[in-house]
């Protein structure tokens, strides 16, 4: 089973400020989810896998190094859709939503996140 970790990204004027984390560790909740008036939140889930240097990949993440099915592709984001972590691929001019399981981690690298590098997909 695993982990289950949330992580929320709080803003303030537009602009990035921290990572707030909580979830389950040993069964137990820990952490506390509270509203901040004057920032935006965002939350994401942990994925349960590492890269290849062992960081843990969430949602929300940029990631490089993707080979899915023999081909090799550029920067994706993680997202979670259908009830599954994917991947967010563009395939020529056609996007392209593989199950993030599907990829082989001995290549993935977290370079980044949408929040701080969102810059890194363009």
């Amino acid at each position: 089973m695993r982990e289950i970790k949330f992580r929320q990204a709080i803003f303030s004027d537009g602009k990035f400020l921290k990572w707030h984390y909580w979830g389950f560790i040993d069964n137990s909740f820990v952490g506390v989810v509270s509203p901040l008036e004057e920032a935006i939140k965002h939350s994401q889930q942990f994925t349960g896998l590492h890269d290849k240097n062992g960081e843990e990949i969430w949602e929300g993440d940029i990631i490089d190094g993707i080979f899915v099915e023999g081909d090799e592709f550029g920067k994706s984001e993680v997202i979670f859709q259908d009830g599954a972590f994917s991947l967010k691929l563009k395939y020529g001019q056609r996007e392209y939503i593989p199950c993030l399981y599907e990829a082989n981690d001995n290549h993935i690298k977290v370079i980044g996140n949408i929040y701080e590098n969102g810059d890194l997909l363009k």
